[in-house]
């Protein structure tokens, strides 16, 4: 037999020891190359991923009342230049001064709040930043096209992180295994929670006129828009999958509204504002709108059963969870909602029965 090609031998090992022979390793013969011996366990200390919109952030560790903290964001392709000046008040900690300048940016829905957003780093008087607008049109790369300054005790403090307004990197945070919490997931999109089976956190909420939530029934004669709502949670952020509408009435039938003899006039608005950002679904005018406007999801999500007495509705607007954040969020008085408003134009007395239900699952805020 002929001898054996070097580059075709089994794997064969050797050994490297250090100078005081206490430490070794091996080094392996593998597909023609010596290669040292290394097990296949690989420890990653973080990873980064690219963020698509321009952000920065800044922190302080100290303030005292009437010191202030202005806060410059130089103008993009989709943004026009905003500064804003703070001032601590009286009784205000950094933590305090932190969430009062959260909210008051989330509020303003003219200048701020249509080309950015602003959260916090929980526990911490961090404040970061971020733009609306993906890609380069939201950046400016410029120096100090973000800018922070202050005057008197916050000023020994103050930090801005960068000193553009940018796309960055930022480490991604692994979730824990459920089996081993010494273990990180990686490969995850969005919030992980784990949750049993049970209904523990299930929310169920009909909405309600005149703050009385006895009055769920929307087929009114309103003097005036009528709004049915409910309030926010003062704990938990509320997700919501499901509004539905369900009605009874006689000869339900298409091109007018239900039984009525005629389609609406203004007809039926929903509005739903998630994440102080406001959506209004199209306006449901005619039994075939419930099903073409707003019964989204499936081709299930409408049905209509004729029988002798009252006709029968469901329509279902459903939807990936979106969050209703807990009261008092974005501020006094500027809530998450969702709405589903009678106009005063239209008279839905004829109609035997028509009221609205929310569904979706509670979570700590």
């Amino acid at each position: 037999m002929g001898d054996v090609d070097r580059n075709l031998q089994a794997t064969q090992a050797s050994r490297i020891t250090g100078g005081d022979e206490r430490y070794s390793a091996d080094v392996i013969l593998e597909d023609g190359i010596f290669k040292l011996a290394t097990t296949k366990k690989v420890n990653i200390e973080s990873l980064s991923a690219a963020a698509p919109n321009a952000s920065n952030y800044i922190e302080f560790e100290e303030v005292s009342v009437d010191d202030t903290l202005t806060i410059t964001i130089q103008a993009t392709d989709t943004s026009p230049l905003y500064t804003v000046t703070k001032t601590v008040l009286a009784g205000e900690d950094r933590f305090d001064f932190t969430d009062r300048i959260l909210l008051e940016l989330n509020q303003d829905f003219t200048n701020f709040q249509p080309y950015f957003r602003a959260s916090k780093v929980k526990d911490n008087s961090i404040l970061f930043f971020e733009a609306k607008n993906i890609g380069e049109a939201g950046e400016n790369l410029t120096v100090d096209s973000f800018t922070v300054s202050g005057t008197g005790t916050i000023a020994l403090t103050l930090i801005r992180a960068f000193d553009n307004w940018e796309r960055r990197s930022a480490v991604i945070q692994a979730s824990k295994s459920s089996d081993d919490p010494r273990l990180g997931i990686f490969g995850i999109s969005g919030t992980v929670e784990n949750r049993d089976a049970s209904v523990n956190g299930l929310f169920v909420q009909q909405p309600f006129r005149n703050g009385n939530p006895l009055l769920i029934d929307m087929n009114i004669n309103p003097a005036g828009n009528q709004e049915f709502t409910f309030p926010m949670d003062a704990i938990d952020d509320i997700f919501i999958t499901e509004i539905r509408f369900f009605a009874l009435d006689s000869n339900i039938s298409f091109g007018k509204f239900l039984g009525r003899n005629s389609a609406l006039s203004a007809g039926i608005l929903i509005e739903i504002k998630t994440d102080n950002n406001m959506v209004q679904l199209p306006l449901i005018k005619t039994t075939e709108d419930f099903a073409d406007k707003f019964a989204f999801g499936g081709g299930d999500n409408f049905s209509l059963y004729i029988q002798s007495g009252a006709d029968k509705m469901l329509a279902s607007f459903v939807t990936p969870s979106f969050p209703l954040r807990r009261s008092g969020t974005f501020g006094v008085g500027n809530d998450d909602y969702i709405k589903i408003i009678i106009q005063d134009a239209d008279n839905l007395q004829q109609v035997g029965s028509l009221q609205a239900a929310v569904v979706g699952t509670r979570r700590e805020a």
